[in-house]
């Protein structure tokens, strides 16, 4: 058990009986004689997530939007994109002037390779809320087409320094 704290040392030997090798924290189980446990950022994710889904069952909560718009943002911080997607694309329906929720569900279809339904709503997002950041994921995203398309890419990305130095 080198290189374990006596606290870690303490806890193998209490809850795995000692066994070499098994460490657990709060929220650890134990599979297959090895103890897995999830971190505590993915805790505060799973309890976010529902939280939020809560949210959007009760019916006093006013502004729905806001709560799939950060639900989305839950599931894509676990890499749960069809789930993202899902909640961005029922933000749009119930405002379709938001450029945040069109800038994550293109940034959701990157995530899958899915470069030119991205372009579709980073150019969407871009249109209602023209920032270098827009500019720069588009530019990204050319760059990222088979065959990379650097003519739009470069465009994109003088934009982007033309509108913030600093990008």
């Amino acid at each position: 058990q080198r290189g374990q704290s006596r606290m870690e040392q303490k806890r193998t030997r209490h809850n795995t009986g000692g066994r070499p090798g098994q460490r657990i924290d709060r929220r650890g189980s134990l599979i297959g004689g090895l103890v897995l446990a999830e971190s505590d950022e993915v805790l505060m994710l799973k309890e976010k997530i529902a939280e939020l889904q809560a949210a959007l069952e009760d019916k006093s909560v006013l502004n729905k939007e806001s709560i799939h718009n950060n639900l989305a943002n839950a599931f894509m911080k676990c890499d749960r994109i069809m789930d993202a997607i899902k909640h961005y694309r029922a933000a749009l329906e119930l405002n379709k002037e938001d450029a945040a929720v069109y800038m994550n569900l293109g940034v959701s279809y990157k995530h899958m390779n899915m470069f030119d339904k991205a372009l579709v709503y980073f150019e969407k997002s871009l249109k209602i809320r023209p920032t270098a950041d827009e500019h720069y994921n588009m530019a990204n995203t050319y760059l990222k087409l088979s065959p990379p398309n650097y003519d739009s890419a470069i465009e994109h990305y003088k934009e982007a320094l033309r509108m913030d130095p600093n990008h």
